[in-house]
């Protein structure tokens, strides 16, 4: 018999030292958050005291209209068609009062040195976390197959430092415009209108659903065991065992390899728990 590797002992969690099973995944992987939003930090006067949260909010809703935000897209690659669609998802994504308030704050916090969000993630991440668990199933399902079509598109190298976080963030948004500037127009244009209507749920969803400890326990259990059959097919059962102290330990490759299989076992799983499960791995299983 293969070697199962154990959950914690008492706990919902699928490893003592790491929820890599889904946190550390679905939260890494590549995400098209409207990277623009970022250039109005460049916009904003050098003495951040004197940032008025109206003004921020003003340059964020014309942000679409700046010709260096279509600029940007054009040199990572966008022909005019994706520009055009990266721009229409700025102003409407940008429209939404509470997602505009709420970018303003990260720009200005930022720009006060205080600590906001995740870099690889950029300043609509968190509302896009908190909304996702919310959204209908297949929705759920289309933006996390995207986001394995992009991460798959990279070299095995930087897959891998994606799925360890050790990716240098100047190289992931890099890569990242690089690739979703290849995917096709319709898969683009659904993929930003999932990830608008992540971020403005996100808005007003500011606790995740409410999951019972037994539910929770039985879907990782069932998700836990169809990760063990995949690994043992796949020969990855060694990396398994080695990723509960830290994916860190892996090589890139091996890395790529596990945490790609950890997101297409979630895809996949058939059971009637399946919205339970994406849930579950979408807050890491917290």
């Amino acid at each position: 018999m293969a070697p199962r590797v154990q959950p914690c002992e008492g706990a919902v969690t699928l490893h003592p030292n790491e929820r890599y099973c889904s946190l550390f995944i679905a939260r890494q992987l590549l995400r098209l958050v409207c990277a623009a939003a970022l250039a109005a930090t460049m916009i904003l006067p050098l003495n951040a005291q004197e940032v008025r949260k109206s003004d921020v909010v003003r340059v964020l809703e014309g942000l679409h209209e700046l010709p260096g935000i279509a600029l940007g897209y054009r040199q990572s690659g966008f022909d005019e068609e994706r520009t055009a669609i990266m721009l229409e998802h700025t102003r409407k994504v940008m429209a939404n009062k509470g997602v505009s308030s709420f970018v303003a704050d990260q720009l200005i916090a930022a720009r006060q040195g205080q600590p906001t969000t995740n870099q690889l993630g950029g300043v609509i991440q968190p509302l896009v976390d908190r909304g996702l668990p919310f959204l209908p199933l297949k929705e759920q399902v289309y933006f996390l197959k995207v986001e394995t079509t992009v991460v798959r598109a990279l070299t095995k190298s930087n897959c891998g430092r994606v799925m360890k976080e050790t990716i240098n963030p100047e190289t992931f948004s890099r890569d990242n415009h690089r690739v979703a500037s290849r995917l096709n127009t319709p898969a683009l244009r659904e993929y930003l209108r999932i990830l608008r209507k992540a971020a403005i749920t996100g808005v007003s969803r500011k606790a995740p659903p409410k999951i019972s400890n037994a539910t929770r326990q039985k879907v990782s259990d069932l998700y836990f065991s169809d990760v063990i059959e995949r690994a043992q097919a796949e020969n990855l059962m060694r990396q398994l065992e080695k990723s509960a102290e830290s994916m860190r330990l892996l090589s890139n490759n091996d890395a790529c390899r596990l945490g790609l299989l950890f997101v297409d076992t979630a895809i996949a799983y058939d059971g009637p728990d399946k919205r339970t499960l994406i849930q579950l791995f979408l807050l890491g299983f917290e």
